[in-house]
């Protein structure tokens, strides 16, 4: 079993345009490694046939604001 690490990007990077939804993060080919994985946010990510939607939003905090008020 191997790790493999998932970069999600997020719109609250420096670098990124403050945009929903957020592209991929770009690395170039000389840095990439064969278990390192970049997707833009959101995403879904097939993990062998489990499907998993991922997003860098918080949300719930954004549910816990509703809630309250």
């Amino acid at each position: 079993l191997s790790t493999q690490v998932i970069l999600v990007a997020s719109s609250r990077d420096a670098h990124h345009d403050n945009v929903y939804p957020t592209s991929e993060y770009f690395i170039p080919p000389s840095l990439r490694l064969t278990n390192l994985h970049t997707v833009s946010d959101p995403s879904m990510i097939n993990v062998e046939g489990l499907f998993i939607g991922s997003t860098a939003v918080d949300v719930i905090k954004h549910m816990a604001g509703k809630e309250i008020s």
